[in-house]
């Protein structure tokens, strides 16, 4: 992602959201989300053992995930990122900010980097 697009990011989730640091494990997120410490998370890398049960785990609590475009999570989806949030009310919110500016690159490869 570059950089301009991460501050763009970053920028309209603080507004929106109070921001925290992210846990050194993706597994921690999934806990802080359905406990209620977090109310949102995105990831850009999605491998599946960091992903798939913790997806599982928050589901089953009445969370949400989709991948950045809105597609349901699959492991394996060609689709980028994934959106998590503890409501579906949070997610909306989350995915309607932030989604325009996370599928930027897709829209305009000139912003990819290598």
């Amino acid at each position: 992602m570059a950089p301009a697009q991460r501050g763009a990011i970053h920028a309209e989730a603080a507004r929106l959201f109070d921001l925290e640091p992210i846990p050194r494990c993706a597994a921690e997120s999934y806990a802080r989300l359905v406990l209620g410490r977090n109310d949102a998370a995105l990831f850009q890398r999605i491998l599946p053992w960091d992903h798939a049960a913790g997806i599982l785990f928050l589901s089953e609590a009445g969370g949400v995930a989709t991948h950045w475009d809105g597609k349901p999570f699959r492991v394996g989806s060609p689709s980028p990122g994934v959106l998590l949030a503890h409501s579906a009310q949070t997610h909306a919110l989350m995915s309607n900010a932030l989604s325009p500016l996370l599928l930027d690159d897709l829209v305009r490869p000139e912003l990819q980097t290598a």
